[in-house]
């Protein structure tokens, strides 16, 4: 997705996605949630940020917000885009994912203990 935002709320919360205007209302694609965690190291404060999905518990990508509730919306830094767009990925479309995993595993006739022998074996680098 080309021309991410970072949309800031009226209450200083933050999200990284793509946006679409209307009259009165935003439509945020594939938000995420910037959590900030400030914190001092041996070089003073220091500042450490994630993101994470905005709203669990449901399958939709795109929700909708009224715009007295928007401080500032602003263009997300090149630099960022792949690291979101690889999130967005994990996050949004782990479903997906799972959904052709246990299509293939089906298919492919084995059980679920074969499954594990076989993750077990490739995490112990037994095997490629």
């Amino acid at each position: 997705m080309t021309d991410l935002k970072v949309v800031t709320f009226t209450d200083d919360f933050q999200l990284i996605c793509g946006v679409e205007e209307s009259t009165n209302h935003y439509r945020l694609i594939t938000p995420l949630k910037i959590m900030r965690n400030f914190f001092e190291d041996e070089f003073g404060h220091a500042e450490q940020i994630a993101l994470m999905g905005w709203i669990p518990f449901t399958d939709e990508k795109i929700f909708t917000v009224q715009k007295s509730h928007i401080l500032n919306v602003s263009t997300l830094d090149e630099s960022y885009v792949a690291d979101y767009e690889a999130l967005v990925d994990k996050i949004y479309n782990y479903k997906e994912r799972l959904k052709q995993a246990k299509k293939e595993i089906s298919e492919s006739g084995a059980s679920p203990i074969d499954m594990l022998e076989y993750l077990e074996a490739r995490d112990r680098n037994k095997i490629n």
